[in-house]
């Protein structure tokens, strides 16, 4: 069956405060608590979440490569801190540059240990094409794909993929794999079957 020219589509999921959206646009704009955020380019993938116990509260958004997080009015960019926001002040992150109220602000970047401390989830384990793939730090973020025989598993900024047995971890290969193969990816560091991989 033939379809028209799609001009635009949305596909909408909400569960428990959780929503995942597909959409084309040049920009994706949302609200995180207060805050009216505006991403450019826009993404075809989006999601967000929120969540709010005792003093705390935290929203998280990501539209493509860009992954914003708020938690009690404290902004963080792509691990990247930057600082404070007063109530309501909108926020753009246009190709990587953050703006607060209409104004560039620097951030400074988190360290290791800070990402993994800050991290929601410590660590995300699924099975990828018949490997056991964990990454460190996890996220809420994660989603699976396959096109054209490529098995993808995302995870916050981290992707992994597999073709042919062969391992690529953001874009890059990192050699091939043999049945029963475990993938660590730990920050950045790969590891298959306890042993260190290097890109190839």
């Amino acid at each position: 069956m033939k379809l028209p020219a799609i001009i635009g589509f949305a596909i909408s999921l909400a569960l428990s405060g959780c929503s995942f959206e597909l959409k084309i646009n040049e920009k994706n704009e949302t609200v995180m608590g207060s805050h009216p955020v505006v991403v450019k380019p826009g993404s075809s993938v989006t999601s967000s979440s929120s969540s709010s116990g005792g003093d705390t509260e935290i929203h998280r958004y990501r539209s493509g490569e860009v992954i914003i997080e708020i938690k009690n009015d404290q902004l963080t960019v792509n691990d990247v801190r930057y600082g404070a926001l007063a109530p309501g002040v909108e926020i753009l992150v246009d190709h990587g540059t953050v703006f607060i109220g209409g104004e560039e602000r620097e951030g400074t970047p988190m360290t290791p240990r800070e990402i993994m401390d800050a991290a929601p989830e410590k660590e995300t384990v699924i099975e990828l094409d018949g490997y056991e793939v964990t990454v460190r730090p996890g996220s809420s973020f994660t989603t699976k794909s396959s096109v054209f025989g490529r098995q993808t598993l995302t995870v916050g900024k981290t992707k992994v993929s597999v073709k042919d047995d062969e391992l690529f971890i953001n874009e890059t290969s990192h050699g091939s794999l043999k049945a029963g193969d475990t993938i660590l990816v730990d920050q950045g560091s790969v590891t298959v079957s306890g042993e260190r991989r290097e890109p190839n």
